[in-house]
């Protein structure tokens, strides 16, 4: 998708707020957008769209099997919205781009989300922020895995990809594994 069309997009889901709340539409193209949205200025306007997401809530029951938690995830409204914020920093990252200023607290709230799913799927795009912003990425991290030893197969890539140069912060996460 041309970056414009994500302007234009963005400008109909601003537009017709009421039209777009909340729903599963709006959730894929925020996601869509999220991949091509380089500057912060849009970025803002991605997260701004997506915090009103938080309050959105979906279907209690999760497996905590990795591949039954990303598929449920990925077909739930707020994992579209989880994903989008994941890509989104990832993205700017990559392109040595500041993050918005309300992205990092929202990445932050949607890492506690109540479902594991979503958590799940914050994990699986997590480890690329750890290693260009660590400082966010392993708060995100530690924030997701509270109370989740569920989730342990979704984190895996996390601690795999930090196991170098992060061994101080991965050693006691192996052994809190192996108690839970």
């Amino acid at each position: 998708m041309p970056p414009a069309r994500s302007n234009t997009i963005l400008d109909e889901l601003e537009r017709h707020y009421p039209d777009w709340q909340l729903n599963r539409s709006a959730s894929n193209a925020i996601e869509a957008c999220a991949y091509v949205i380089k500057d912060t200025t849009n970025a803002s306007r991605l997260v701004f769209l997506a915090i009103d997401f938080l309050r959105y809530r979906e279907n209690p029951y999760a497996d905590e099997d990795r591949v039954r938690l990303r598929g449920e995830g990925i077909n739930m409204v707020t994992g579209n919205i989880a994903e989008a914020l994941m890509i989104n920093a990832n993205v700017l990252h990559e392109h040595d781009i500041p993050l918005p200023e309300l992205l990092p607290p929202t990445l932050r709230r949607f890492s506690r989300h109540d479902h594991p799913a979503i958590r799940a799927l914050i994990l699986e795009r997590l480890p690329y922020l750890q290693n260009r912003n660590p400082e966010l990425g392993w708060d995100i991290f530690r924030r997701a895995m509270q109370n989740s030893s569920g989730l342990w197969r979704s984190a895996e890539r996390c601690l795999y990809y930090a196991y170098h140069n992060h061994f101080e912060k991965v050693a006691p996460l192996l052994d809190r594994i192996c108690s839970e």
